[in-house]
């Protein structure tokens, strides 16, 4: 995650590499009450992957959307998801899709990909492969290998985007190469 290089941040970085989700929780939670949208982000974290007893979705929920309403966009992209699976809330694809369009906004590739995934279901948005195709490619031309796999298919089939076989074939190979597994099939 984000900002390792800021001292208040390198111990709760460490105890969460090492597992230690008490640690982390404990030294995130006062930086985040003072407003640190990456000491929230990472609290945010540390509350929804932390085991049993110290799982706490509802305050995941919280501290993630303290981070995303300052700008954060893994934290927006990570509110996003918690709504669209309802986890600590009930689940509500348009607050996903206007966390995940914040997130993909700001230039987060999960989201983008995330965003083009509701457009091309009608989940919270209303469906248009084509806007779908331009979340893929954006967030393909920068890099996500799942982005790339699945704008390769719209290319395949022609779904929001002109049939292209060419195109098609150049975008599997990009995600293959970068070992994902059905792209490799494809190509």
């Amino acid at each position: 995650p984000g900002q390792a290089e800021d001292p208040r941040l390198i111990p709760a970085h460490g105890a969460l590499e090492r597992g230690d989700f008490a640690q982390a929780i404990a030294q995130l939670r006062p930086l985040a009450a003072r407003g640190d949208a990456e000491a929230a982000f990472l609290l945010g974290l540390a509350l929804e992957l932390a085991p049993e007893p110290l799982a706490d979705p509802k305050g995941a929920h919280d501290a993630y959307r303290s981070a995303a309403k300052s700008g954060h966009p893994a934290a927006q992209n990570n509110l996003g998801a918690i709504y669209y699976d309802g986890r600590g809330v009930q689940p509500d694809f348009v607050t996903a899709a206007h966390w995940y369009r914040s997130a993909a906004g700001n230039g987060n590739l999960e989201a983008q990909h995330n965003l083009a995934l509701l457009y091309g279901q009608g989940l919270g948005v209303a469906q248009n492969d084509t806007l779908m195709a331009q979340w893929l490619a954006r967030a393909a031309q920068a890099g996500s290998v799942r982005a790339q796999a699945q704008l390769a298919r719209l290319y395949l089939d022609g779904q929001g985007v002109p049939q292209d076989p060419s195109a098609a074939v150049r975008w599997f190979r990009a995600a293959a190469e970068r070992g994902h597994g059905w792209a490799q099939y494809y190509l």
